[in-house]
């Protein structure tokens, strides 16, 4: 497939936010994100499929981040990696009890070109963390505001 632009990782949370109107705001931020993101990037997923599991035990089958991942399946927007974590990496997410759980994100967002990774989960607020992740896995880690802005001023 040609590239059809960056290839960014959402997070499921960026999804949930998307499709559950009691955010207000937020749920309107993250839809626009969604459309953004959809217009000028690609969404990298997991080839073991790990975290579209996730996304489909979070979100309703009918939900706008529902239809809007369909979409993007049928626009061939979607870009798979492995989630595989680097073992150098790995040993210093452990160290800092990392949420196993969020590793997936991670290791496909390092194998993207473009290393971005939205996300609101606080497990990645964690200054050690979010410190690992940027100085020494060269992610950039952007929440749904600024994730939308970085679209918006780049005309990605």
């Amino acid at each position: 497939m040609a590239s059809k632009g960056p290839s960014w990782v959402l997070d499921t949370c960026v999804l949930v936010t998307a499709s559950d109107t009691s955010y207000g705001h937020a749920c309107l931020t993250a839809s626009a994100l969604l459309e953004a993101v959809g217009k000028a990037c690609c969404l990298a997923l997991d080839h073991e499929g790990e975290i579209r599991k996730e996304y489909s035990s979070n979100i309703r089958p009918q939900s706008h981040a529902a239809v809007w991942l369909a979409h993007m399946s049928q626009r061939q927007r979607l870009v798979f990696f492995t989630h595989r974590v680097p073992r150098r990496h790995a040993r210093r997410l452990t160290e800092l009890a990392f949420d196993t759980s969020d590793w997936k994100f991670v290791g496909v967002a390092w194998r993207t070109g473009a290393r971005i990774l939205v996300t609101e989960d606080s497990d990645f607020r964690r200054a050690e963390v979010s410190g690992y992740l940027q100085e020494r896995m060269g992610l950039s880690l952007l929440q749904i505001p600024h994730a939308l802005a970085a679209i918006r001023k780049e005309g990605i």
